[in-house]
């Protein structure tokens, strides 16, 4: 359903354990746009790496970001990109976006802080407080997927293994990194695949998949029907403790995009539903240990 990723070295430039949910909205969708990019680089650069984001293995930090800055300065400039305010744009806008969109949608100055990493300097509990705080992350990133966060999940008509996934969707990527996180990009960059917007994907990797796709004897879909599906996520945090469920709606979560006012107002019916039976549950919990004890006296 989601992706930990994790930095080695625990400094405020680099990441701890973070979470990325996918997004509804495939355009602001973080695993969905990630894995093409990581299974296209692990392919043209088989080698040992730790920098994901070095066009043609580069594997200088300084080179990286001067190379990344120039390419987003070029964006910014043509004369086919339509800024929604005037003045000067660059990397600190897309920091300015992200915040802004947690700030509306609820997050504290102190939890998007925590996401962003970012220290103040002047209290006294960021010198103790833990780096990763499961539920503060989880709601900050929640918050910044546009439709709300779902789970990529493979439809059972389909006949596809996790396996299947690993050998034909995602196979440079697994020879890297770790096989459960494979599996969450490998699901997100199927969905890709067979979307509309995976029609600009490396032709390589699409018709790969399409050709062992064809082979499997044992799927009942529709032709050109996506083999994935989204569900979305409600994300709730109880006594510490953090419960991500699946909110099963009556579209099965089979929408690409959900902007309507009335999608995202269900949503958040649905995930205060999700926090009320959480919390129901924990309460039986407790009732049940303390009957033990009782019982036990």
């Amino acid at each position: 359903a989601r992706l930990c990723w994790s930095k080695n070295v625990m400094e405020e430039r680099d990441a701890p354990t973070q979470i990325l949910f996918g997004a509804m909205d495939w355009r602001y969708c973080t695993l969905s746009n990630l894995a093409p990019w990581l299974e296209y680089h692990y392919t043209l650069n088989p080698e040992e790496n730790d920098y994901f984001f070095g066009i043609q293995g580069n594997s200088d930090p300084t080179s990286i970001k001067t190379s990344a800055a120039y390419h987003l300065r070029d964006v910014l400039q043509d004369d086919e990109f339509s800024p929604f305010a005037d003045g000067l744009m660059g990397t600190h806008s897309l920091r300015k976006f992200a915040v802004t969109v947690a700030r509306r949608n609820g997050c504290s100055k102190d939890d998007t802080d925590h996401r962003g990493r970012w220290k103040s300097g002047s209290r006294q509990q960021d010198t103790y407080a833990d780096t990763t705080i499961p539920y503060v992350d989880a709601k900050v990133a929640a918050a910044l997927c546009k439709g709300g966060p779902i789970a990529f999940l493979v439809k059972e008509e389909s006949g596809i293994t996790d396996q299947w996934i690993l050998d034909y969707v995602v196979p440079a990527t697994a020879h890297h990194l770790p096989r459960q996180a494979c599996v969450v990009l490998g699901r997100a960059l199927l969905w890709k695949i067979f979307h509309v917007s995976g029609e600009a994907l490396p032709n390589e990797i699409r018709s790969r998949v399409f050709a062992a796709y064809d082979k499997l004897a044992d799927h009942t879909l529709q032709a050109g029907e996506n083999p994935v599906r989204k569900i979305p996520l409600g994300v709730a945090g109880i006594d510490s403790e953090l419960i991500i469920d699946e909110i099963m709606g009556e579209d099965n979560g089979t929408g690409d995009n959900s902007n309507g006012g009335n999608h995202r107002a269900n949503q958040g019916f649905q995930r205060q539903e999700v926090r009320l039976l959480s919390s129901q549950v924990l309460h039986l919990r407790r009732e049940l240990t303390d009957s033990r004890a009782e019982l036990e006296r």
